[in-house]
C-alpha cells in the first residue's frame, strides 16, 4: 500500500513507463510478445493462454530470447 505522496508519485512514474504486453502459455512454455504479434505466435495453438503484463521496454529486451514452441 502507498503511504506517502513521495511513493505515490514514484509509483505513477513507473506506472507511465510500462507498457502492456502479453504472456502466451502454451503446452508447458511461455514467452512474452507485444500484442500485435498475439495472433502470428499462437496460430495454431488450440488451448494457448494469454496475459497481460506490464513492463517497461528493458525489462521485455532483457527477457530471454524465444526459440520457440
Amino acid at each position: 500500500m502507498v503511504t506517502s505522496t513521495e511513493e505515490l508519485q514514484r509509483a505513477k512514474a513507473l506506472s507511465r513507463d510500462k507498457r502492456r504486453f502479453v504472456k502466451i502459455t502454451y503446452d508447458g512454455q511461455s514467452c512474452v510478445c507485444e500484442p500485435r504479434e498475439v495472433g502470428d505466435m499462437t496460430d495454431g495453438c488450440d488451448g494457448a493462454v494469454l496475459t497481460d503484463v506490464w513492463m517497461t521496454t528493458a525489462e521485455w529486451e532483457a527477457l530471454p530470447e524465444f526459440a520457440g514452441w
